[in-house]
């Protein structure tokens, strides 16, 4: 049920908005799928930087190369779903798993 519940909560509303909106609109804007891919996982690594204790600049870091595979992983597949489910699974493991 915990799975689900970050899912929902967590894993869906941040790639709709890191990966359909931002990213997506970096690549319609500047034709360029890269460039959108790192400007999203950068501005998605800097969204951690408030995370304890902050500014929490590994975290970040972690998250800007989180970003970068959850992007990767929305633009091989154009599926929210399917970020969000590898976002999801990272956030699983790395609370569940490691006790992070």
């Amino acid at each position: 049920m915990r799975f689900v519940i970050t899912f929902l909560l967590v894993g869906l509303p941040e790639e709709l908005i890191y990966r359909g909106a931002l990213q997506n609109l970096i690549e319609k804007r500047t034709g360029e799928k890269r460039a959108a891919l790192v400007i999203a996982a950068v501005i998605f690594g800097a969204a951690h930087l408030n995370n304890p204790p902050a500014p929490n600049y590994t975290y970040a870091l972690l998250g800007t190369l989180a970003g970068v595979a959850y992007g990767w992983v929305w633009m091989r597949t154009r599926k929210i779903t399917a970020a969000a489910l590898t976002h999801t699974l990272v956030n699983w493991v790395w609370v569940w798993l490691l006790g992070g």
